[in-house]
């Protein structure tokens, strides 16, 4: 995840003209765009004397941008602290990239304590306005990591962009706690149960099901 973020503070600035916008007319969109020609050119105090104030007043754009100047050190001591702080403030109105970045930020534990109780509800807000590395990240960790996100299952059970629904085939199919005949038998479903596909390994297929609510492992010639 922290090699994730990594890029993400690369692409930062190539997206900056392209995502950093304020609203249309006034002196807020003027201050913003000199912000954002400042950035480009690599003025950072120009640039955070720009967006700082508007961040203040509550722009969620200079709010998510103020985020990245404390996250990568752009003129200012690197402080993952204010960052959050930042990212959270423009997070809590809706601002999409600033909840993907504070939950990377929680998960990688970048420059901070890795806090997974924190780093999955912001990655969920992000996926759940369509994030699709939000997405990836929850899927990722829900085949890596089943363990420590039990707690969300019940969040995650009305997500349709999670995984393709499929349905048991086989009238008595055993689901596993892992992708193997090694690993024990969690509950047996009929044919018929539809289940939620969210990852592969091999011939086994990770899925969700509703009743009970639960990640477990079937063969993938069982689903159809």
């Amino acid at each position: 995840m922290a090699t994730r973020l990594r890029l993400w503070r690369l692409l930062f600035l190539c997206l900056l003209a392209a995502c950093s916008r304020a609203p249309q007319g006034g002196p807020a969109t003027d201050q913003f765009q000199q912000g954002t020609e400042a950035m480009e050119r690599g003025d950072y105090a120009e640039a955070y004397c720009a967006w700082r104030p508007l961040a203040e007043q509550g722009d969620a754009q200079a709010q998510y941008n103020l985020g990245w100047f404390y996250a990568n050190g752009y003129g200012v001591q690197v402080n993952p602290t204010k960052a959050v702080d930042w990212w959270q403030r423009a997070g809590e109105q809706g601002h999409i990239e600033a909840q993907f970045a504070l939950g990377m930020m929680y998960a990688s534990g970048d420059g901070m304590e890795p806090d997974l109780s924190q780093a999955i509800p912001w990655l969920l807000k992000a996926a759940r306005q369509g994030h699709e590395d939000a997405r990836d990240v929850l899927r990722k960790s829900l085949r890596e990591n089943p363990e420590q996100l039990g707690e969300i299952l019940p969040l995650l059970a009305d997500q349709e962009w999670l995984g393709s629904q499929r349905e048991v085939k086989g009238d008595k199919t055993n689901a596993r706690a892992g992708p193997g005949t090694d690993h024990a038998v969690v509950t047996t479903l009929d044919k018929g149960a539809r289940v939620q596909e969210i990852a592969r390994s091999g011939s086994w297929v990770l899925v969700l099901l509703r009743q009970p609510l639960a990640l477990v492992w079937i063969h993938s010639r069982l689903l159809q």
